[in-house]
């Protein structure tokens, strides 16, 4: 199951920075399937309470994949979980070699793994500005498109094209932002109505969604990524 949480709609773009090379790389891992590129990326998190308990804070990415490959939920089944275990070792191999690549570890007691990126220097302002959950000051137009994030997402069997409310909340678009915003209101709190006057079309993250065995951290753990939300 992929995880659709805040740091994979807004950060996890970054990655189509680290240039073709580092992409093609990507789909290889899944080029056996009809599957997406990335789609073993399970979930894409902030920290992990374990790691920054032994490293410290820094500005990284944390990509967990699954090993075993694609999951056909129509199946119930893995796709070729040995092939995608060859596949993905091929890519951790590859990515240990990478110039953002800072660490890895087994996740799960082994049943996924952890990639650790470091994010490049031209979008450590788009980092602090996801922090403190000022996602519309996050990228630059140009870095909007260079990313891949689009206007519009088609969708269903008709390839109906619907608005891409990920571009909705990073644009700022005064004209469906609102409409966005009670969306991201209604599924966190249950409640229909968003602020009057916002400043952001969608919410704060949460800790327990970004962050890897938040489960386990202490209250001066917890105190500290409070404060990094100011």
């Amino acid at each position: 199951m992929i995880v659709n949480n805040r740091t994979r709609r807004y950060l996890y773009p970054i990655v189509n920075s680290f240039g073709k090379t580092f992409l093609r790389e990507l789909l290889e891992i899944t080029s056996y399937t009809r599957a997406e590129a990335g789609s073993t990326v399970t979930s894409v998190n902030l920290f992990d309470i374990v790691y920054y308990r032994c490293k410290g804070f820094n500005n990284n990415l944390f990509l967990i994949f699954d090993t075993k490959g694609v999951y056909d939920f129509n199946k119930g089944k893995y796709v070729n979980p040995i092939e995608a275990k060859k596949r993905f070792l091929n890519f951790l191999m590859f990515a240990r070699t990478n110039t953002h690549y800072v660490a890895d570890y087994q996740h799960e007691y082994g049943k996924k793994h952890c990639i650790v990126f470091n994010i490049p220097t031209e979008y450590r302002k788009a980092y602090e500005k996801f922090l403190k959950g000022q996602y519309s000051q996050m990228y630059s137009l140009e870095q909007i498109d260079y990313l891949g994030f689009k206007p519009f997402l088609r969708v269903g069997k008709n390839n109906t094209p619907e608005p891409n409310r990920n571009y909705v909340v990073l644009t700022k678009d005064h004209n469906i932002g609102k409409t966005v915003l009670k969306q991201a209101v209604r599924e966190a709190y249950g409640v229909e109505h968003p602020p009057e006057n916002p400043s952001e079309y969608d919410i704060l993250w949460e800790n327990s969604e970004e962050i890897l065995n938040f489960d386990y951290a202490k209250e001066e753990e917890i105190e500290f990524f409070k404060q990094l939300k100011r």
